[in-house]
């Protein structure tokens, strides 16, 4: 499968197997975890109005599914077992925040 290395700068790498290049640079990063089928990416992006959670397919990069704005930048993503639902806790440090569950579909 894939693999995912968060830069330094906040974007995240996308690795093929046997490939040194990434096969693309995507926007977000910290916190992203694959599902555990190994089927999607989901990566935290900010942008100019807040945060969303983008959802790409780590064989070719692209874009697939996208977040409205949360309240805050995501602290945690989790996936459920089955990769049906991801889980994101958003909220300032601190402080009592919100957990969204997406459902995923195929």
């Amino acid at each position: 499968g894939a693999a995912a290395y968060l830069r330094a700068d906040g974007r995240t790498d996308l690795y093929l197997p046997g490939q040194r290049q990434p096969l693309m640079t995507l926007p977000g990063g910290a916190p992203a975890r694959f599902s555990p089928d190994s089927t999607l990416l989901a990566v935290t992006t900010p942008g100019p109005l807040g945060w969303t959670v983008t959802l790409h397919d780590p064989a070719t990069g692209r874009e697939v599914a996208r977040s409205g704005l949360l309240d805050a930048a995501p602290t945690f993503l989790s996936w459920s077992a089955d990769s049906r639902s991801l889980a994101v806790g958003a909220a300032p440090l601190g402080s009592v925040g919100s957990v969204t569950t997406y459902p995923i579909t195929p």
